[in-house]
C-alpha cells in the first residue's frame, strides 16, 4: 500500500537526519531489526532497513553471542604503537652511530635490531615494523644489488672497465 500524498519528502529526509544525530542511534536501528525479525523474514528486514541479507544475520549472531555490544560500533585501525618517543629517537642514535645500546660496534642488520631491542627494552617487535619506524624516522634500509647465482665477478668486473 503506498504512503499517503500528504506527506512530503522532506519530512521523511528530516526524519532520517534527526535519527542519525541520536546518541546511540545506530544501536538501537540494530536492535529494530533484531525486533521485527520476530515476525518477518530476513530478507524483509534487511530490505526495510538498507542492509544487506548477510549482514543483518551477521547482526543477529553477533547479537546472541555478546549481547548488546556486539551491536556497537567498535575502534578500527592499526594497533598502538609498541614503542614510544624516546625509545625510537635511542634507536635513531644507534643506528647512526653504528653502535649498540652497550656502546659496542655493530653493523645493523633488521634481525639484530630485532634483538636489541628485545634485550634492552624487553619488547618484541617484528622486522616489517621495524623497517616502518625506520622509514617514518626518515631512515632506509639498505640492500645489496641481487647477483645472479650463474654470474662470474671477473667478467663482469672486465665489462665494467669498457
Amino acid at each position: 500500500m503506498p504512503r499517503s500524498k500528504a506527506i512530503q519528502d522532506i519530512v521523511f529526509e528530516n526524519a532520517e537526519k534527526d535519527f542519525q544525530k541520536l546518541k546511540g542511534s545506530r544501536t538501537a536501528m540494530k536492535l529494530m531489526a533484531i525486533l521485527a525479525y520476530r515476525e518477518q523474514t530476513s530478507e524483509t528486514v534487511a530490505k526495510i532497513f538498507k542492509i544487506s541479507q548477510r549482514h543483518f544475520l551477521k547482526l543477529v549472531h553477533d547479537y546472541k553471542i555478546y549481547g548488546i555490544e556486539g551491536l556497537t560500533n567498535h575502534p578500527r585501525g592499526h594497533n598502538a604503537s609498541k614503542l614510544n618517543q624516546d625509545q625510537l629517537q635511542e634507536i635513531k642514535l644507534w643506528i647512526l652511530e653504528s653502535r649498540t645500546g652497550d656502546k659496542l660496534r655493530v653493523h645493523w642488520t633488521l634481525s639484530k635490531l630485532q634483538q636489541e631491542i628485545q634485550i634492552k627494552f624487553n619488547i618484541k617487535i617484528s622486522t616489517v615494523a621495524i623497517w616502518n619506524h625506520l622509514h617514518s624516522l626518515g631512515l632506509v634500509v639498505k640492500m645489496p644489488r641481487p647477483n645472479h647465482y650463474k654470474g662470474d665477478k671477473e667478467k663482469q668486473e672486465e665489462f665494467k672497465k669498457n
